[in-house]
């Protein structure tokens, strides 16, 4: 559960304008016709205009009695009404034959016959369900904005038709062959990631194209982009088969490329991109770090190590990224750095991630005084002063480190994260200075007295696990509190937990005296790990039935009959 914390702790907020994941534009569900105002003599009613031949049918089908229609077809209209606040199948009829924007994401549809009848569909959001054709799409040939992502897709063919999409979203499918998108020239924004696509060749003629996503794919060459001149963002993360990038040097229009993952050895091709802005790289393989010299206005730059222990055999020299002194956020993982200086030519940093970085000095660090996001993970820190210099900070990630006095941080305000793991934390006391925070990572460290969480109004996850405790007393009334670890301590009273009824995820493993039936106060849990705990009979878990995880391993435990209420149980350990 720990590093659930930590991702929910590095989450930045300061993502790129055109993200790595997947754009998506769900679309604003619409009122139903307005209904017409007739006189009657003295009286006024209301009347419906008449249904037309489209929206009967589709009405048919909503009421089961089109008997080519599935049911799946019908059960599509019934949560069609519902998403749409529709009342009853003749209002949907009217809906569908007229709306031009739809919004049908996570309704787990699996059949779409019903919007054969959309023909005024413009915009139409699919993404979150549970498709496997894209057959019933083809009479929709007005469709500007389509997303199918994270279906069941393989086939695209009926896609073929729709010439006047301009953008496409189908990423996290299983399509293999893109030959039935190749004449959609009017495409501007293509999403493919997360797919089993090896071949772009269909894509040549796509020269519109300012978007294109194909990250997590098997792709071998990227030489087919070479006449997309209008390309702004490009994302091939995660195909390491691409080792040849040079057809990117024609793209001058490129501000965001994403090769992480990938087989790039030689960045030359960086040097006439002089437009870039946003650029992510891994370095395992990269033996050429030159033309990134000739960059000057980026303003995020990542380079890791991939899954690489130790910094790669030549590691970048960040002296390199010196020219930009735009630069907002930087991420430098794994890359041997020691030197801070650098950083003196980057006056707006925002967000700052250096882990694995063997410092010799910090004095560069007081010149960031914009920063909102730091993290320095195994930096060999043992003083953080420099933290007085860097009031904006909401976000601090320093575990690892041997740090010998945490006091500075309660100088920082503003932070609503903060994680000290592993950092020889033993006075916790600064924290309450610090009201606003949310996320609190404090384990691993010789932490006996908690008194001071008390304080902490607005926690909502909260990492313990790897200390000396006894009492959790202080988190009473943590009313926003939702993730707990404390395990491998010394608790054995968990009842204050009572007083926080959003708790869901609770760790309290390798507690040996802890009192199980104290669980019960938190009917809330979908989350449970009690291994380690001297539990003998689960009976006295019995009660919560909303756990869809459950961890008991390491008890001594006959008999697991307290399982028959738990309906929602999907992992036991």
């Amino acid at each position: 559960m720990r590093n659930n914390i930590l991702v929910l702790l590095l989450g930045l907020s300061f993502s790129a304008a055109c993200s790595q994941g997947d754009t998506q534009r769900a679309a604003s569900p619409q009122k139903p016709s307005p209904i017409a105002k007739v006189e009657t003599g003295n009286i006024s009613k209301t009347a419906s205009p008449p249904q037309s031949v489209q929206s009967l049918k589709v009405a048919n089908i909503c009421l089961g009695k089109d008997m080519k229609a599935t049911a799946a077809a019908a059960e599509a209209a019934k949560l069609i009404m519902a998403r749409h606040l529709l009342s009853d199948c003749n209002r949907l009829g009217d809906f569908l034959t007229t709306t031009s924007e739809i919004d049908l994401s996570g309704l787990g549809l699996s059949d779409l016959s019903i919007l054969a009848f959309s023909q005024s569909l413009k915009k139409l959001n699919l993404n979150d369900n549970r498709l496997t054709s894209l057959e019933a799409l083809r009479p929709l040939i007005g469709l500007q904005n389509l997303t199918v992502e994270r279906n069941q897709v393989v086939d695209i063919s009926p896609l073929a038709v729709l010439t006047n999409l301009s953008e496409l979203g189908l990423s996290g499918n299983s399509i293999a062959e893109l030959s039935a998108i190749s004449d959609l020239t009017r495409l501007s924004v293509l999403q493919l990631s997360r797919n089993r696509i090896t071949d772009l060749r269909a894509l040549t003629k796509l020269t519109s194209l300012r978007i294109l996503s194909a990250h997590s794919n098997d792709i071998v060459s990227i030489s087919p982009l070479a006449g997309m001149t209008e390309l702004r963002f490009f994302n091939v993360q995660g195909n390491s088969e691409i080792t040849d990038f040079t057809v990117l040097s024609k793209l001058s229009k490129l501000q965001n490329l994403d090769i992480q993952g990938t087989g790039a050895r030689d960045l030359s091709f960086l040097a006439p991109l002089s437009e870039l802005q946003e650029l992510k790289l891994t370095s395992i393989l990269i033996t050429n770090y030159d033309a990134i010299g000739s960059l000057t206005k980026l303003i995020s730059f990542e380079i890791d190590a991939g899954a690489a222990l130790f910094p790669a055999q030549k590691p970048l020299d960040p002296m390199l990224l010196a020219k930009n002194t735009g630069m907002q956020k930087l991420i430098l993982i794994n890359q041997g750095v020691s030197d801070l200086n650098f950083l003196t030519t980057m006056p707006t940093l925002k967000s700052l991630t250096i882990n694995f970085s063997p410092l010799t000095g910090t004095e560069a660090l007081k010149t960031l005084k914009e920063l909102v996001q730091f993290s320095c993970s195994n930096c060999a820190l043992s003083h953080v002063e420099f933290l007085a210099n860097m009031p904006k900070l909401e976000i601090l990630e320093l575990g690892s480190n041997p740090i010998v006095d945490h006091s500075p941080i309660g100088g920082l305000t503003q932070l609503h994260a903060l994680g000290l793991y592993d950092t020889d934390l033993k006075d916790v006391s600064f924290v309450a200075k610090l009201p606003l925070l949310e996320d609190l990572i404090l384990g691993t460290n010789e932490i006996a007295d908690v008194n001071a969480l008390a304080a902490l109004a607005k926690l909502k996850r909260l990492d313990l696990s790897s200390n000396k405790i006894t009492d959790i007393s202080s988190l009473a009334n943590k009313e926003e509190l939702s993730v707990l670890d404390i395990g491998s301590n010394s608790v054995s009273s968990v009842g204050v937990l009572k007083t926080s009824p959003k708790l869901v995820n609770l760790d309290v493993s390798n507690n040996v005296s802890l009192r199980h039936a104290e669980l019960l106060s938190s009917p809330s849990l979908e989350f449970l790990d009690v291994r380690k705990t001297g539990l003998t009979d689960c009976a006295v878990l019995s009660d919560l039935v909303k756990l869809r995880e459950l961890v008991m391993a390491q008890n001594e435990l006959s008999q697991i009959n307290c399982l028959a209420k738990m309906s929602q149980l999907t992992l036991l350990n």
